[in-house]
């Protein structure tokens, strides 16, 4: 059980036994029995979970998972290069449809910006 300092529906700080406080700050603590964390919000149904991403953080993190997976795509480029794009992997993908699939999915993921 946590006991948590709740204000404006966020929880600002969790303490590990009850705390001496003034009593303005004492009427705001709440006994939480679910894993909480500082900076959860209180979600409509009384739970606590995490703010949703801004279109800001979203597109960031999205932008992130395209550029690791552009990353990725130098391999099957320069297997093509050299020749061997109708190579089969262990997988039964060639090169060709490693990029296909690449690309699939960095539109799909250009598709969740905001």
């Amino acid at each position: 059980m946590s006991i948590c300092l709740v204000e404006d529906g966020y929880i600002k700080q969790i303490f590990p036994s009850p705390p001496v406080l003034h009593p303005d700050l004492m009427a705001k603590l709440e006994n939480l029995i679910d894993s909480v964390e500082q900076g959860m919000m209180r979600q409509e149904d009384g739970s606590f979970g995490w703010p949703p991403l801004t279109p800001e953080q979203n597109n960031a993190a999205i932008d992130a998972q395209i550029a690791a997976m552009e990353a990725k795509q130098a391999r099957p480029l320069r297997e093509i290069g050299l020749g061997l794009g109708d190579v089969v992997d262990s997988e039964g993908k060639t090169p060709t449809m490693r990029l296909q699939a690449f690309d699939e999915q960095i539109a799909a993921l250009r598709a969740q910006r905001v």
